[in-house]
């Protein structure tokens, strides 16, 4: 049982080295963080992140976290921060995915201005949700890649009542749909 750890708003659960799924054990962590290089792959399970979720190494480049290709939604409830070729990924699947941000995306976490990104798997899937809560997304030179050739896309959803800002950047920015 890792109770008062998941419940600990200090606590973090860092998924290092290759690539592997990260087991079904755990569904709600509080802060999560991929390195270590390599993609690393949800489970099957929706999983909820307290604080933030961590895409970023500053020795190892290319991390990833896929969602699983058959099921399963993210909620984060803090930022997501990238850096170093940092990547959060949305497979092609048959099932449309939710993921759920309310904090803002960071793609120049740590100042850097690496090339990061939030993209769909190129094929023949469907569409999901990217609801967006935040108020700010920090582009610099990353991209969010929602709009594919084949059928697997994602919309972006503005959910924040405010205003939500995104930082000028040299990224791309390719959206299926945009709702405000």
């Amino acid at each position: 049982d890792y109770g008062d750890f998941v419940n600990n708003d200090n606590a973090v659960f860092n998924f290092y080295g290759t690539s592997y799924t990260i087991p079904a054990s755990l569904t709600t962590y509080p802060t999560l963080k991929i390195s270590g290089g390599n993609t690393k792959y949800l489970n099957t399970a929706s999983i909820v992140v307290r604080n933030n979720l961590i895409i970023a190494d500053p020795v190892n480049a290319n991390n990833a976290l896929s969602l699983n290709a058959t099921s399963g939604d993210i909620t984060i409830y803090g930022d997501i921060r990238f850096s170093n070729g940092g990547k959060l990924i949305l497979p092609v699947s048959v099932t449309a995915r939710n993921i759920n941000v309310y904090g803002n995306i960071d793609f120049q976490f740590g100042n850097n201005n690496n090339n990061n990104a939030i993209e769909v798997t190129n094929g023949a899937g469907t569409i999901h949700k990217f609801n967006f809560y935040g108020d700010t997304i920090f582009s610099g030179a990353s991209s969010i890649l929602f709009d594919r050739v084949q059928n697997n896309k994602a919309d972006l959803y503005f959910r924040n009542s405010g205003r939500t800002v995104i930082t000028e950047g040299t990224g791309t920015f390719s959206l299926n749909r945009l709702f405000l």
